[in-house]
């Protein structure tokens, strides 16, 4: 084969390459990069609490995808069932890639929830703020909160307040004071005597 054969063939081969290179990149280059909010960790204290009342969340997010991601919320639920009953939500700021933001919030539980055991779920970007690559990380269980009797007590019936009297403008009859006496000791036994015998019938 003469030389420029074998040249043209090279030159061939290096053009079909590089077609090959172009037309068909890696994955990582044609996905753009974004960012991957998920929840690293969570606390949450008392662990029993009566229904009604509230316990204290703190969570750690962390964006583990390649890019910024902006503003977002994170939401704390109780798992009753098959349902997820909202008991807080937060605002979480816009995190660099790499990076972690710690928060808390106040949960309180529902008065109307039963007795009874329930996860805790602290989900990111629970309202799809953030375009991220993964769209089914956002959420993690917890831990498990107690829940024990409502925490309302019932109401309390005043007690009536009785006027006060005062004593000086009050005037109490009797029936010494009302009644004319004999200053002769006899006649009035006398007339004792015969008022007591018209009311309280005499006995045989």
């Amino acid at each position: 084969m003469s030389s420029s054969r074998r040249l043209l063939g090279f030159l061939t081969l290096v053009a079909c390459l590089g077609g090959l290179l172009t037309v068909a990149p890696t994955g990582a280059a044609a996905r753009p990069a974004r960012p991957d909010l998920l929840v690293a960790s969570s606390t949450f204290a008392p662990g029993t609490v009566r229904a009604g009342s509230a316990t204290s969340v703190g969570y750690v997010v962390r964006n583990a995808g390649r890019a910024r991601a902006g503003r977002s919320a994170v939401q704390v639920d109780l798992v009753v069932g098959s349902r997820a009953v909202r008991l807080a939500t937060s605002t979480l700021s816009a995190l660099a890639p790499r990076a972690t933001r710690r928060g808390a919030v106040s949960a309180r539980v529902p008065p109307a929830t039963a007795t009874g055991t329930y996860p805790v779920r602290v989900c990111a970007d629970v309202r799809r703020q953030v375009k991220e690559s993964s769209e089914g990380n956002n959420c993690r269980i917890v831990g498990s909160l107690r829940v024990t009797g409502t925490s309302s007590t019932p109401p309390v019936t005043p007690v009536p307040e009785l006027p006060t009297m005062d004593p000086g403008t009050t005037q109490i009859d009797s029936f010494a004071a009302t009644t004319a006496w004999p200053a002769d000791e006899s006649a009035a036994v006398t007339a004792i005597r015969a008022r007591c015998g018209s009311c309280i019938p005499r006995g045989p």
